[in-house]
């Protein structure tokens, strides 16, 4: 009879391992979907970001008073420029340009759908003779 005892010990081992190893691989799946919890984690950061810019692009506030840096809506600065700028008469630039070069001179028109005059590209003529000595 040992052989039997043999047996039902190794059944009752086996068993034992399956039921132990189901125990601790249940306890160990998440409740919650980790990817679903990230991805909520990242809307409500990204939505309290955009929250935080659209304050700061709507409010009017100081950056810095000792320098008088202060921070306004754009459509106000818009209009607070076009109205300083339209105060001030105009004047010529300060700005130094250089003159164009000049456009070589040559037989071919300038292309009426090109800026400036730009020339066509000249190709030398052939002559028929020339032509069917190629071929």
């Amino acid at each position: 009879m040992p052989s039997l005892n043999y047996f039902l010990f190794g059944v009752a081992s086996v068993i034992a391992i399956l039921v132990v190893s189901k125990l601790s691989i249940g306890s160990t799946r998440p409740e919650v979907d980790v990817e679903a919890k990230r991805g909520a984690h990242r809307a409500e950061v990204r939505a309290k970001l955009r929250a935080d810019e659209d304050a700061k692009l709507t409010a009017t506030e100081w950056v810095n008073k000792g320098a008088d840096t202060a921070r306004i809506p754009l459509g106000d600065a818009i209009k607070l420029t076009a109205k300083e700028l339209s105060q001030k008469a105009p004047k010529a630039s300060a700005v130094k340009v250089d003159a164009p070069m000049p456009m070589p001179a040559g037989d071919a028109p300038a292309m009426p759908s090109s800026p400036g005059g730009a020339r066509t590209t000249q190709f030398p003529k052939i002559s028929a003779s020339s032509a069917q000595q190629a071929h």
